[in-house]
């Protein structure tokens, strides 16, 4: 399959000559063209540029999902900036992280994060717009002066394909999310291979319900727009039914989401009133899919052309696909085949060597969608680059002789909550920074629907309750990594050298969940 060498910019500009008035985006009771969202961006983009925002700045966007997010989104694009994605529930406490590490020129941001912006230090807003602001945005659009328009075009001229366009987050051993860097090349190309494989066109309909600020919306709802010409519904939130009302409201063809949304949408007691049989496609990846449940969704939703995808935020994200004539059955078995361009091997970790189709190792990857390396983290980065081009995923899987994927694990100790990668690390610092809290082991148990949920283990010199330490959690971090299980013990169970025996713990723990208690707070004493 040939690359496209262009910019994100510069392709948008060519289908905003060609697409003119149409329309882009549906969200709420907005319908807004691609002529529209090029009007205001480039009014964005001259905004940024007279505060000297210019070629390479790091510029962040924390907001929900909006036409307010698109259009900041194409704004940084055009003028060459960086768009650094930020999760919009996060805490000041990790908000004042990611400034530290990565030096942001400015932000944009909507109503629902200024407050805790507010509190961080040496940021400056470039931008706050409510959504109530909008009218009045698109009217400032209109009168655009033509210096002004030119200006950024100028600056535009100047942007290159593998100039970084994005900074996306991805949690990691160190607690701290680690900054990966995506250029417009790996991204366009990316989503063009995306496109291809899931056979859409400029009739589909996409319901985007997947977070912007996750690679795996950005790429496959936004710029795989650019490819398939079509149309894009946001929904007003993330929950099922938004999501279900987006589908029948807009007869929307193609879907893409984590397990658990699908999951979610199948267990809503309100789907029957819905009808979405307007839906022929999607993407179910972001974190490892039950067979059973894949059937599930596949048959009950129904989504026909349901695929599998493996990707990783490091990888632009895709890595493969389900071919889109395999029967549902087969789709349902493995992650699918290697987007062209990009090599699958896997590896023998303790001899480092190749492994015989069939056979379980680490998955590595080689191609053009793979980072450069983690943001001014050159240790990190080594950890999972090798000299000659492979990168490490980190994930434990097999190829079979056809060469389709199967992931059976994770050699990370991530937790994944409903599609969000949260590190145990960071979660334990946060806890063992409380007074009296002697020993701390996070990790992820099992769940319905949402995949995993959150144990914090614990062994304490003071008297704090599960509410005490939720509380505490829920203070400096994101709602969603706060452990749903505490569990208290005199003392961990320890390996013969001394290590916490990991696997001990979690067996104790699954047969405490097991017990009727009256609080999710236990004692193991």
């Amino acid at each position: 399959m040939e690359f496209l060498d262009t910019t994100i910019g510069r392709l948008f500009d060519k289908l905003v000559r060609e697409k003119g008035e149409q329309k882009l985006l549906h969200f709420k009771e907005t319908s807004i063209s691609w002529r529209e969202i090029d009007r205001i961006s480039t009014k964005m983009a001259a905004d940024m540029l007279s505060l000297n925002m210019t070629k390479g700045s790091r510029i962040a966007i924390m907001c929900q999902n909006s036409p307010l997010y698109l259009c900041a989104l194409f704004a940084i694009w055009k003028i060459g900036g960086v768009a650094v994605l930020v999760n919009p529930s996060y805490k000041t406490h990790e908000i004042n992280q990611l400034v530290d590490y990565v030096g942001f020129r400015g932000i944009f941001c909507d109503d629902f994060c200024i407050k805790k912006l507010q509190k961080t230090t040496s940021v400056e807003l470039i931008h706050y717009i409510g959504m109530d602001a909008w009218d009045s945005l698109k009217e400032q659009s209109r009168q655009i002066s033509t210096s002004e328009a030119e200006r950024v075009a100028r600056q535009a001229q100047g942007v290159q394909p593998r100039d970084m366009a994005c900074m996306l987050f991805t949690s990691g051993t160190t607690g701290v999310p680690k900054g990966v860097e995506l250029s417009h090349f790996q991204m366009l190309n990316v989503a063009m291979r995306a496109v291809d494989a899931m056979r859409w066109n400029e009739r589909d309909i996409v319901c985007v319900s997947l977070p912007l600020f996750h690679v795996f919306g950005l790429s496959t709802c936004i710029l795989a727009a650019l490819f398939h010409r079509g149309t894009l519904c946001f929904t007003s939130s993330y929950k099922s039914i938004e999501v279900i009302k987006c589908v029948a409201k807009h007869r929307c063809t193609v879907l893409n989401g984590v397990p658990t949304m699908f999951l979610s949408m199948l267990n809503n007691p309100e789907k029957p009133n819905y009808d979405l049989s307007s839906l022929r496609s999607g993407i179910i990846a972001g974190s490892g899919v039950h067979e059973k449940d894949f059937l599930r969704v596949v048959r009950e939703l129904p989504i026909p052309h349901l695929m599998q995808s493996y990707g990783q935020t490091e990888a632009s994200p895709s890595i493969t696909f389900s071919p889109y004539d395999d029967p549902v059955e087969k789709r349902a078995k493995s992650t699918g085949k290697a987007i062209p361009d990009v090599e699958i091997r896997i590896r023998d970790t303790k001899e480092d060597k190749d492994v015989p189709a069939g056979q379980r190792g680490e998955v590595e990857i080689r191609g053009f969608n793979t980072m450069g390396g983690y943001f001014r983290l050159p240790e990190e980065s080594k950890k999972v680059l090798r000299d000659d081009g492979w990168m490490k995923t980190g994930d434990i899987g097999y190829l079979d002789q056809e060469g389709y994927l199967y992931i059976v694990g994770r050699a990370k100790e991530m937790i994944i909550r409903g599609g969000e990668n949260i590190s145990p690390q960071e979660i334990e610092e946060i806890i063992l920074a409380m007074d009296g809290i002697a020993q701390v082991k996070v990790f992820g148990v099992q769940e319905e629907v949402i995949q995993e949920s959150i144990v914090a283990c614990i062994v304490q010199t003071k008297n704090h309750s599960a509410q005490d330490i939720q509380a505490h959690v829920r203070t400096y971090l994101a709602d969603y990594k706060v452990p749903k299980y505490i569990f208290f013990f005199d003392q961990f169970p320890e390996q013969s050298n001394g290590k916490v025996d990991v696997k001990k713990l979690k067996a104790m723990v699954d047969q405490l969940r097991k017990t009727p208690q009256p609080s999710p707070a236990l004692s193991s004493r």
